[in-house]
């Protein structure tokens, strides 16, 4: 098993709580993950037709019969379970006992905060990051392929190719995760809807225009997109906390979680066609963001991401907060592969309105050279950003 970021998180969280519930897309490696962290648990799976009937007809009976420390996997499946575990954990009261997983953020969160809240500690699991691909020698050996290819660990266990996975993905997701959180009749629509989020990479989700663009009512597009940040297809990042100007803008930026997923959507066929595409900076950029989310969501919670945007379109592409107060880092992220002091520009002028020293001013690019320019900041190939952002004091 190709080993995951979160691992000494999950082992920390099930020494000192009863109930530990991982969360994260479809096929992103959580039961794999579980079976290795916690190899002397009971495994079962709420998948399985003939164990969740008897999970249903009889949840104290079913309890009884697994027993603990136990792995339930696919936990949204039958959510009236958490209550009875809640009187198992109220009366027990050991550490990791239960270990809960699934794929539905929403039905997942409504239970645990009915019945398991000051109970649970809630991990998330993504698609593999770049960092944990390169440990186990995977990674793909381009920027380009890295991006068409994403980090779904099938495409690597069983070397499926990216165009071969992502469509049966898809059809899988909408046939099972949509139409088990919201009443969508009209899948086809709501393809389309998706197809022209994918188009839109790292820009500024505004309502309006993406009910413009594929005439649906803010409304719909409103519950569409809880959708699909329910079930891990897309993220956002918000305005940084502190407000510099009222000039400010208020809208986050959108992403998707797996860039592999996105270039599927926009009918990228293979990685060669990524370098002229006019979505590849924003697909870069997309990549970039989101390896930064998963590790902190692996390694530093209390730490937060945002970016930085005035009405004069002036941008800073990604902050890391420590607090409200405090920028501990800021980069600019460009795809290109040549080393440049105007990469600076925007970083040089709100930097300064920010209080920033040069040594917290970074530009994020697709070279190899790692440049210090002491008047500007640093020139940084991505994929020695981790590295860069493991020396920050982060909150644990």
């Amino acid at each position: 098993m190709i080993a995951r970021a979160l691992e000494k998180a999950l082992l920390k969280a099930a020494a000192s709580l009863p109930v530990v519930t991982l969360t994260g897309p479809r096929q992103s490696g959580k039961s794999t993950l579980l079976k290795a962290v916690f190899p002397h648990h009971r495994y079962v799976n709420l998948e399985n037709p003939l164990v969740l009937i008897r999970a249903k007809e009889d949840p104290e009976g079913f309890l009884d019969d697994i027993s603990h420390p136990v792995v339930i996997d696919e936990a949204q499946n039958f959510p009236e379970l958490f209550s009875f575990i809640q009187l198992r954990v109220d009366e027990i009261n050991e550490p990791g006992m239960y270990i809960l997983s699934g794929s539905q953020n929403f039905l997942m969160m409504e239970s645990i905060a009915q019945s398991l809240a000051g109970r649970v500690t809630v991990l998330r699991l993504y698609p593999f990051s770049a960092s944990e691909l390169q440990a186990a020698a995977l990674l793909p050996e381009t920027t380009e392929e890295w991006i068409f290819t994403g980090g779904y660990p099938r495409l690597y266990d069983h070397m499926i190719a990216a165009p071969d996975f992502y469509p049966s993905y898809i059809e899988t997701y909408l046939q099972r995760d949509v139409r088990s959180l919201k009443n969508i009749g009209d899948l086809s629509a709501f393809m389309r809807f998706i197809q022209v989020l994918a188009g839109r990479v790292g820009q500024l989700l505004v309502y309006q225009e993406l009910s413009d663009a594929t005439d649906i009512s803010v409304a719909t597009v409103k519950s569409w997109l809880s959708v699909l940040e329910t079930s891990y297809v897309i993220t956002t990042l918000k305005p940084m906390h502190r407000n510099v100007t009222s000039r400010n803008v208020k809208s986050p930026k959108l992403y998707f979680w797996d860039t592999g997923l996105a270039c599927s959507l926009l009918g990228l066929t293979n990685s060669d066609q990524l370098r002229t595409h006019y979505l590849y900076g924003a697909l870069f950029e997309n990549m970039v963001v989101v390896e930064m989310m998963k590790y902190l969501s692996a390694h530093a919670g209390v730490a937060t991401l945002a970016f930085w945007r005035n009405n004069k379109k002036q941008e800073i592409d990604l902050l890391i907060e420590t607090s409200p107060a405090e920028v501990a880092m800021a980069a600019e992220i460009k795809g290109s592969r040549s080393p440049k002091a105007s990469h600076f520009g925007t970083l040089d002028k709100v930097g300064d309105l920010l209080g920033l020293t040069s040594a917290q001013r970074y530009v994020v690019y697709d070279g190899a050279e790692h440049h210090v320019l002491s008047k500007h900041g640093t020139l940084l190939p991505w994929r020695e950003l981790e590295d860069v952002v493991k020396q920050i004091d982060l909150p644990a």
